[in-house]
Parts: structure tokens; sequence; C-alpha cells
């Protein structure tokens, strides 16, 4: 990541949270099969890096898959991830994880409705 402060990854940094979004594909078991980048969280190699990242996360997610007449079916849908970023050494109000406080850098991800 650049040290450069007018650089517009720190820029969007220091503003607290960066946000990609994703094309999906889930079987019927969950899995995913593809997913892509289809907005990116920047313009920087750094957002590149980033977005990399989410989407091999993505890989291994499971999801419920879609359904249709009650029947599970393979699917595209919308994931929107975020990364919140803080200053050094900082947890954000109320951020808790597995027995604690998460760490200074946390995500989420939210899936968007199923688009066939």
């Amino acid at each position: 990541m650049s040290d450069d402060p007018h650089s517009p990854f720190v820029s969007r940094a220091a503003q607290g949270v960066l946000t990609a979004r994703f094309a999906v594909l889930v079987d019927a078991d969950g899995r995913v099969l593809d997913a892509h980048v289809t907005l990116p969280s920047g313009r920087e190699p750094e957002h590149l890096i980033l977005d990399g990242a989410f989407v091999e996360a993505l890989r291994r997610f499971h999801f419920l898959p879609a359904h249709a007449a009650g029947h599970a079916q393979r699917g595209w849908s919308t994931v929107e991830c975020a990364l919140r970023l803080g200053p050094a050494g900082t947890v954000p109000p109320g951020a808790r994880g597995h027995g604690g406080a998460l760490s200074i850098r946390h995500g989420a991800c939210r899936l968007e409705d199923a688009v066939r």
C-alpha cells in the first residue's frame, strides 16, 4: 500500500471503508463455482490486490443456494464486501470477534438478492 497521504487508497482508507461488488455463481449445494469483480474497490494497484483477496475468500464461502419450486438450484448472486480501516492501534467502537474485539482491520460481506 502506498504511504503517500495524497494517494486515493490512503485517502479512502482514512475515511474508513473500501467497498467492492462481486458476481458469485453458487451451485445447488451452496459451493461457489465462480466469482469475479463487478465493481472494484478503486483504481490503484493496491485495490487490485484487495479485490483479488476478496475473490479468493469468496471462493471459500458456502452459501445457501437459490430455490425454485422447492428445489435448490445453481444461480448467480451479487455480493458486496466492505473493508473498514481504522487508524493504527484502534478498534472501531462495538467491534467484536470470537472471544473479543476484532483486529484494527476487519471486513464484512453482504449477499444481495439472487440474480438469474
